[in-house]
């Protein structure tokens, strides 16, 4: 049985927010409903326009309080955005 593998850290783009407004803040920016997501799990989730336009998408996970969010480094284009 072939092992699990993860893409290279070093393409990846990583942010940590914490602080005690950060699950409040975070939730009303992304898509995902961060406020129910556990300690310990990773969701995928998108940073859109109030349209919907998706102007990026990333996974965030939550840890000990801290949320972590990572994306790919390389842009991708969507609907004329850089993303």
């Amino acid at each position: 049985m072939p092992s699990p593998a993860a893409p290279p850290l070093h393409a990846w783009g990583l942010l940590e927010i914490s602080g005690a407004d950060a699950a409040e803040f975070l939730h009303g920016q992304f898509t995902s409903d961060l406020k129910r997501l556990p300690e310990g799990r990773a969701q995928l989730s998108a940073y859109c326009l109030p349209k919907g336009e998706v102007l990026a998408d990333f996974l965030i996970w939550r840890t000990a309080g801290v949320h972590g969010v990572g994306r790919a480094r390389d842009p991708v284009r969507r609907g004329g955005h850089e993303v």
